[in-house]
């Protein structure tokens, strides 16, 4: 309950479109993409090509590299982001929306309401909760 708390209050006076963490993980790939260098293709595709002599070709329309990171992951790779530094666009706008600030409130934004101490509880008078009753399942059993 503390922790909702503190993480919904900590992120309403964030200031960045992105979560913390993603914005250092794309620190991490920019890093990367030294050895990358994108050519333009047209139309928002790119073929990029790295030092290891491998291609790879991004198309940052619907945010897709035939390397598949950024498509499991959300965050661009390095070959993406080799072509993303061609566009001059923030890389913080080709990130996908759930590592926005938006999504990370909407994921804390349910209230979780205190309980009261167990003494206060309402006393059924049922006894002990007993076990499920043992049904035999149809077939041959197995051996152990």
């Amino acid at each position: 309950m503390a922790r909702m708390e503190t993480k919904r209050e900590w992120m309403k006076k964030y200031s960045r479109s992105a979560c913390p963490k993603i914005l250092r993980k794309l620190e991490k790939v920019k890093n990367a993409t030294s050895g990358c260098i994108a050519t333009p293709s047209g139309d928002w595709f790119y073929e990029v090509r790295c030092m290891s002599g491998d291609r790879y070709s991004v198309n940052l329309a619907s945010r897709t590299c035939s390397c598949r990171r950024w498509v499991h992951n959300g965050i661009p790779c390095s070959h993406a982001m080799s072509a993303i530094a061609l566009t001059k666009e923030p890389p913080e706008s080709f990130v996908h929306e759930c590592y926005f600030k938006e999504a990370y409130i909407r994921a804390y934004e349910p209230i979780i309401y205190p309980l009261n101490g167990e003494h206060r509880w309402k006393d059924l008078k049922k006894g002990h909760a007993l076990p499920p009753e043992h049904i035999k399942l149809p077939g041959r059993p197995k051996k152990v």
